[in-house]
């Protein structure tokens, strides 16, 4: 199961604006194990529960996009065995 702690929250000023923002720092956990971090920019004036929520989301979404890549492997995994599988067989004579 994915988690997320915030690691770090600042302000910070992003060189491509020239605004300030909330720079928020979160570690991504799976089981309790750190596999990510990443970083996200929220408005000066967002709320407590905005980011909260937002972060939640982002979990979320992380977690489903981890998932699905786990899928395509497997998928990609027979793939690969099949096409072993049809190169082994192709031309071999059953008596």
């Amino acid at each position: 199961m994915y988690s997320a702690t915030i690691k770090s929250i600042e302000k910070t000023v992003f060189q491509v604006d020239n605004q300030t923002y909330l720079a928020v720092e979160l570690e991504i956990l799976k089981d309790g194990e750190l596999v990510e971090t990443r970083k996200l920019a929220f408005p000066l004036d967002t709320s407590e529960e905005a980011i909260t929520a937002e972060l939640a989301k982002y979990v979320a979404t992380y977690a489903d996009d981890q998932r699905l890549a786990e899928e395509s492997a497997k998928v990609d995994a027979a793939n690969k065995a099949a096409d072993e599988l049809i190169a082994k067989l192709s031309g071999t004579e059953i008596q």
